[in-house]
Order: structure tokens, then C-alpha cells, then sequence
């Protein structure tokens, strides 16, 4: 699942035809975020500035779901 997910996630962002189901905004969001977190000299340092901006962005779109 983690590397099909890394696929979909570079396909994206290199504007590649997917293989299989397009990913959601938010899926790819923090799938390309994590990928970012891999090519990083220093990840915990680095996604930590990165966190408040995610938590904040996941935050409003759990709002826009409504009630599940």
C-alpha cells in the first residue's frame, strides 16, 4: 500500500497518468508530505515546522465533512 501510495503520489505531482484510482486532495496532501520527509536532511527538525500548517489545514477540512 506504502509504495503504491508513493507511486500515485509522484505521478501526481510529475503530472503522470495514474495506474489506478486518482488520489484525494487530502491523501495526497499528506502522502506527499511524508515523501518530502524522506528526502529531507533532517525530518523531525524539518516537518516540525510543517506540523501547526497540517494540523491547522486538516483541522477546517474535518469541518467541511460535516457530521459522519
Amino acid at each position: 500500500m506504502i509504495t503504491i501510495t508513493l507511486e500515485d503520489t509522484l505521478r501526481a505531482y510529475f503530472l503522470l497518468p495514474q495506474v489506478g484510482s486518482q488520489l484525494t486532495a487530502g491523501r495526497l496532501f499528506v502522502s506527499a508530505t511524508a515523501a518530502v520527509g524522506v528526502l529531507l536532511d533532517d525530518p523531525s527538525t524539518d516537518l516540525e515546522v510543517i506540523r501547526p500548517n497540517l494540523a491547522e489545514w486538516r483541522s477546517r477540512d474535518l469541518g467541511k465533512a460535516g457530521p459522519q
